[in-house]
């Protein structure tokens, strides 16, 4: 499988591998949204990213709202694709409360 570049997805850079196949089939990322609930999801993304990946969230906060979970969507963005420790450190802190709501 050929590994592709960091960045927005083009003509240059395109997609590759299952998530090429499920966007050719016609998947979008509200699809996949959906599969995930009621599990807490955690988006991390660039400013690169394009509005409707963040947009799609909410269809993913409306399908946790309607199996009764709160709390469960987090996004945040940073100026390029590559963590810094600032990003690393929420992520982890996502990961704790996530967790530990699942314990309960």
């Amino acid at each position: 499988m050929t590994q592709r570049k960091p960045g927005v997805p083009s003509a240059e850079n395109p997609r590759t591998g299952l998530y090429k196949e499920l966007v050719d089939a016609g998947d979008n990322l509200v699809d996949f949204h959906a599969l995930m609930a009621p599990r807490p999801v955690l988006v991390s993304g660039g400013t690169e990213d394009p509005p409707r990946n963040w947009q799609a969230l909410n269809h993913l906060i409306a399908v946790n709202d309607l199996l009764g979970q709160k709390r469960r969507v987090a996004m945040m963005s940073r100026s390029t694709h590559t963590p810094t420790a600032e990003t690393l450190e929420l992520e982890l802190a996502f990961l704790e409360y996530g967790l530990k709501r699942g314990s309960k």
